[in-house]
């Protein structure tokens, strides 16, 4: 389990969970750092395997946080698989 470990993917990478489909948790218990998801994304990037807990943001920053928030401008591709 990875908590209140938000990160910004810059560059093209994939995080899978090696032991299989739903054995990594990232929980957030807190609003996330950039006030929108456990992940902001601004590449391309390949989830799977992952589960996304507690997301939220304030009413302020519109109440809406996300386990994947993607960012990304021009060609790039988000694939989730199994998360």
């Amino acid at each position: 389990m990875y908590q209140n470990d938000f990160a910004t993917v810059t560059r093209p990478m994939s995080l899978v969970a090696i032991s299989g489909p739903g054995t990594v948790t990232m929980l957030a218990t807190t609003p996330p750092t950039n006030e929108k998801g456990i992940i902001l994304n601004a590449s391309d990037l390949t989830v799977d395997g992952l589960i996304f807990q507690g997301a939220a943001t304030s009413p302020g920053q519109g109440d809406n946080g996300a386990g994947i928030r993607d960012q990304s401008t021009g060609a790039t591709l988000l694939r989730v698989e199994n998360s």
